[in-house]
């Protein structure tokens, strides 16, 4: 039902309303481009008593004389058209105040009058006769009684309905403008929402990269011993080497080297090999002292035992460069501390909440601002929100009258159709509607006109979603002349409440008049710097963002998505920890040749030929043999070290290898996921510059505004003047027949004037053959032309002589013509009694006589 009356109102706001405001702007004086924009933009700011008054300060020219306004001034004299055209609304409710007072004023002296009682002839209401002028009469009263009371009927319920929406309006728009003045509110919860939501997301990374990388402390430890196990093999690598090489000429001992002692690569003797895999050769030196104190047998001659040059330990060469390629691809700690690198979504929340310490202060100013109106509106609310039942007992306590006045009135007509008349029925009826066009229809018309014209020309201003925005834009420009301290927090009286409606507040300023709109405007000054009195940002702030709920304000403000990544820290987790450092750090495949060292050291044997080592026979030089088994079991010795530790090296290795297989997996879920959270972050972000909820702020102020409140004025507006109009031929209906039949306008043989109002019981038809009497009676005027007829024979001895000098050209066949011709003329002279008397009674003489030449002596009366 409520939407079936709103669309109801929104029809005939359009269908009636919208045509006749139309027609009296296409018929102002004033050019639609130059009268509502000036008009609107003093509105706005505050300046419309001023700029009103200008219109009627002018010129000998004609022109506003802007020298004597203090505040704003019409531009010309087309623009003060507007005002005169509002005016003239205002002046018409006025006059139409006037008049209806002077209607009442005049009736008071005929309802005071006492009733004529005096006996009439009666016909039933629903006996029309041939040519009865007098029952289609009265019949079209009847119609025009029930026609004029149901239009009244229809308008006032349409202005009740009106008046309801129009509260509901009013609460809906408040509800709207309390809304808007959270944007700011609002813009700080969402950059708050997503800080939270950052630092959400930065500590659920934390705890999943906590977990990923549990094994990279094993890790390191594993890499460690790795290390020190490579670095041990390698050095006695060395040592067995030098062992078996000897020591340079010139060198006065070759001492065999334990663990403990330090390499001194000066005093190695080491083999040179090219290529790599050849078997080495090096200069005659000094070999290396055995166990038992002699020299290394392999670097003597067998035969004599002089000195010799020494074997090249091709194994141990190939050893020492496995070690090295080994130690090179094992990752150092340094290597997996980089899996442990600040990722990007844990920078987040900091770079963050730095921008947004920038806006921080703006958004407290603005949202302090608006505090204050957030405040009124929410009080306004509840006042009206408790007081509802006032609104709507004031909407039926201005359109009862006129509910009460159409029913007596279909009461009347009831009672008339049922042969009954009550005449205090009619005076109440008219009483009643009189009051109700006087002292409510006229007044509130002329107070509804101030605003319905400029509130909807407003609204054709005032764009909606996707369009053009130049003609709004053109009212908010100006010098705004931000205001700081500008404050609603007082403005809770009545009389603040009226002026906030008009448009105009006070500022604490205290010498210049602020609107409300006008203190939007300063806080977005105060908010965004300098940049919304650039037309450039504001008409991308409105086309761009409150009218496009697909917009974005990092768009207005001419920010990408990249530089918004760049501020907030935002990038890729390959970024932070490459693909190069991931596998550098975890690729196990680069650890191949640690089974091929195990291999190399487990295959070291005193037997390969190359270490020099053989057996003596009785042709070799002195202590041979017992030098070589020394010699055997030194090496033996070194080669037990290194296999002991390679074992030591392999568990290591197998260990690091594991965990590198599994961090590999865990890392490569972790950079995915910071890329999911960061990607995730910063569409939080990026979405938070949406300008959804600025469009939706935006129309929950305009459509309440403009797509209800405005229908709802100007259907009230429409009913309240079609209403008005619909009394105007009601009210003479009700007059006449209220005044038909009182003492102060009628005597005891008056006629009938519109409608035989006494005619409350029947009486029997006339008989067919008496039609063309009738008829004749008619045209005499007997019945419904008495004042006509009174009139005409004013002067009876005129019409006497007139129908004297006539009658002798009358053929006759009777005697029938001059006997009826010496009654008329008898009549006519008078003997004291008044023409309408004689020819009524002479009437009802001729009545049922057929005679021709009778009508031809009615006819010569009638002319």
């Amino acid at each position: 039902a409520e939407a079936a009356a709103t669309s109801s109102l929104q029809w005939f706001a359009e269908g009636v309303s919208d045509p006749i405001l139309d027609g009296i702007r296409n018929n102002g004086a004033f050019n639609q481009s130059s009268g509502p924009e000036p008009f609107l933009r003093a509105f706005i700011d505050g300046e419309i008593v001023p700029y009103y008054n200008s219109c009627y300060v002018l010129t000998p020219q004609g022109q506003p004389d802007c020298h004597q306004i203090q505040g704003e001034c019409a531009p010309s004299e087309v623009a003060c058209g507007y005002v005169y055209m509002i005016t003239a609304l205002v002046l018409s409710a006025v006059i139409a105040t006037g008049i209806f007072a002077i209607l009442g004023i005049c009736s008071c002296g005929c309802c005071l009058c006492p009733a004529n009682t005096a006996p009439r002839r009666t016909r039933p209401w629903g006996s029309v006769g041939v040519g009865d002028s007098r029952s289609k009469i009265r019949v079209f009263t009847l119609y025009a009684l029930g026609l004029t009371a149901a239009l009244v009927t229809v308008f006032s319920v349409i202005g009740f309905l009106s008046m309801l929406e129009l509260s509901e309006d009013v609460l809906s728009l408040l509800d709207g403008v309390k809304e808007g003045s959270l944007v700011a509110a609002v813009l700080k919860k969402r950059a708050l929402s997503v800080i939270a939501l950052a630092d959400e997301k930065a500590e659920a990374f934390s705890n999943i990269k906590g977990d990923k990388l549990r094994g990279l402390p094993q890790m390191v430890d594993s890499v460690k011993q790795i290390q020190v196990s490579l670095a041990y093999m390698k050095a006695q690598t060395f040592r067995t080497e030098a062992f078996v090489e000897g020591c340079p000429a010139g060198v006065a001992s070759c001492e065999h080297l334990s663990n403990e002692d330090p390499l001194d690569t000066k005093n190695w003797n080491r083999c040179i090999f090219e290529p790599v895999d050849g078997p080495g050769k090096h200069d005659e030196g000094v070999a290396a002292t055995l166990s038992n104190g002699n020299p290394n047998p392999a670097c003597r001659d067998k035969k004599t035992g002089s000195p010799g040059v020494c074997p090249c330990c091709a194994k141990c060469d190939r050893l020492t460069r496995s070690i090295d390629l080994v130690s090179s691809q094992i990752p150092t700690s340094k290597d997996l501390g980089v899996l442990n690198a600040t990722f990007p979504i844990e920078e987040v929340p900091a770079a963050a909440k730095d921008a947004f310490s920038k806006y921080q202060d703006p958004l407290k100013t603005a949202t302090e601002s608006f505090e204050s109106l957030t405040k009124w509106v929410t009080k306004a609310q509840d006042t009206m929100v408790s007081k509802h039942w006032v609104f709507a007992l004031v909407a039926v306590g201005f359109w009862i009258p006129s509910w009460i006045a159409v029913g007596i009135v279909v009461f009347g007509i009831l009672l008339l159709a049922n042969h009954g008349n009550n005449r205090t029925l009619w005076w109440t009826a008219f009483g009643l509607g009189l009051a109700s066009c006087l002292l409510l229809l006229a007044p509130i018309f002329g107070f509804v006109s101030l605003v319905v014209i400029p509130f909807s020309d407003l609204c054709t201003v005032i764009p909606k979603n996707n369009q053009s925005s130049a003609a709004f834009l053109a009212l908010l420009e100006g010098d705004l002349d931000p205001d700081p301290h500008f404050d609603l927090a007082s403005k809770s009286s009545l009389g603040e409440l009226s002026g906030l409606l008009s448009g105009k507040v006070w500022s604490n300023r205290g010498d210049q008049p602020g609107t409300s709109l006008r203190a939007v405007r300063d806080t977005l000054q105060l908010g965004l710097g300098d940049s919304p009195t650039d037309s450039g940002f504001a008409s991308k702030l409105l086309n761009g963002c409150i009218l496009n709920k697909h917009g974005f304000i990092w768009d207005i403000m001419d920010i990408e998505r990249s530089q918004l990544d760049s501020t907030l820290k935002i990038q890729s987790a390959s970024a932070t920890v490459p693909p190069t450092a991931v596998a550098r750090a975890l690729d196990w495949r680069r650890y191949r040749d640690m089974s091929g060292i195990q291999g190399q050291i487990n295959s070291l044997d005193t037997e390969d030929a190359s270490f020099g080592v053989s057996d003596c026979g009785a042709a070799d030089f002195k202590g041979c043999q017992a030098d070589m088994e020394a010699y055997d079991k030194d090496l033996s010795g070194d080669f037990e070290k290194l296999k002991v530790n390679v074992g030591k090296f392999g568990l290591a290795a197998h260990k690091l290898v594991a965990l590198s297989e599994q961090e590999q997996n865990n890392v490569t879920a972790l950079l995915s996921g910071a890329d999911v959270a960061a990607q995730s972050i910063e569409s939080a972000i990026w979405n938070a510059g949406s300008c959804d909820f600025l469009n939706e702020k935006y129309e929950g102020f305009r459509a309440p505004l403009c797509d209800e409140m405005a229908f709802s004025i100007r259907a009230m507006w429409g009913a309240i003047l079609l209403a008005a109009l619909s009394w105007v031929p009601l009210l003479f209906l009700l007059l006449v027949i209220a005044i038909r039949g009182w003492k102060c306008w009628t005597s005891k043989y008056d006629f009938q004037l519109i409608l035989d109002m006494d005619e409350g019981k029947s009486s029997e038809p006339l008989p067919p053959e008496a039609h063309k009497t009738r008829q004749a009676e008619t045209k005499l005027g007997c019945i419904s032309q008495k004042r006509k007829t009174s009139a005409r024979m004013r002067n009876r001895g005129h019409l006497a002589s007139t129908f004297n000098s006539r009658s002798s050209v009358i053929s006759t066949d009777s005697g029938v013509q001059s006997q009826e011709t010496a009654v008329v003329s008898h009549r006519m002279s008078g003997h004291g009694q008044s023409t309408g008397k004689a020819l009524y009674e002479y009437c009802l003489q001729l009545r049922g006589q057929s005679n021709s030449n009778l009508l031809l002596v009615v006819k010569q009366i009638q002319e």
